[in-house]
């Protein structure tokens, strides 16, 4: 009888996380680069990505379920991951971190650039 509480306990637990995965709102901008397009939602939080934006690279929208490398790194997916698998999803969070460093760079850069022009045409 005890099994068949824990059983019905753990049921209603996960129709609570089903539910609540239903209603994550998803971010409108790639996590990576942000942009909009065709972007791949984490399963597991907020966070959307292109395809070829996502750490470790994908080839192809997967079947089932995705969670990006910041879940899978702190361990929201999982939590009896493998230390391997960890390790490298760490290091995807930290091509993603560096990835969007550069946009931004970029993007300061082209901000800036066009009034260095026009302040040199005016002297």
């Amino acid at each position: 009888m005890a099994d068949l509480r824990r059983l019905a306990e753990l049921e209603k637990k996960g129709d609570m996380v089903r539910e609540a995965a239903d209603e994550i709102e998803h971010n409108d901008l790639c996590e990576t680069c942000g942009n909009p397009g065709d972007l791949l939602c984490c399963s597991t939080c907020n966070l959307v990505f292109h395809l070829g934006c996502t750490r470790p690279k994908l080839e192809r929208v997967p079947q089932d379920d995705w969670s990006c490398a910041f879940c899978v790194a702190s361990g929201d997916v999982v939590k009896n991951i493998g230390k391997q698998t960890r390790n490298e999803a760490l290091i995807a969070v930290r091509e993603i971190e560096a990835l969007k460093e550069e946009v931004r760079t970029d993007e300061s850069r082209r901000r800036k650039s066009p009034r260095k022009r026009k302040h040199a045409m005016e002297s």
